[in-house]
């Protein structure tokens, strides 16, 4: 299945320990309960010091693990989301209410 294709390549990249993570949509083909296991690795990759770098189309779940946002709109940077010192998430309304604005533009 395409979701087991995902959790396979994942796997191999985190077990590779390169310093920087680059994923392209990795959550596609997961079921929920696999996303909020990946959401949970990706946290945890983060604290322990590797940076990723993760292109994806899911604002929320990207609201819950991302430290920083870049919202592009047609390859233009149109805006940067920061995780506030001491929240648990970036805030999902405002990037949904960017995305929207770009979106309609």
């Amino acid at each position: 299945s395409k979701g087991m294709r995902q959790k396979v390549a994942i796997a191999m990249a985190i077990l590779r320990e390169a310093p920087i993570l680059l994923l392209d949509e990795p959550t596609s083909g997961l079921d929920p309960a696999a996303i909020d296991d990946f959401n949970r690795l990706v946290r945890e990759l983060a604290e322990a010091g590797r940076t990723i770098l993760l292109v994806t189309h899911d604002v929320y779940g990207a609201c819950h693990v991302a430290d920083r946002i870049d919202l592009l709109h047609n390859g233009e940077l149109v805006g940067t989301f920061d995780r506030p010192p001491g929240m648990d998430r970036i805030d999902t309304e405002a990037v949904h209410a960017a995305f929207a604005t770009h979106a309609a533009a």
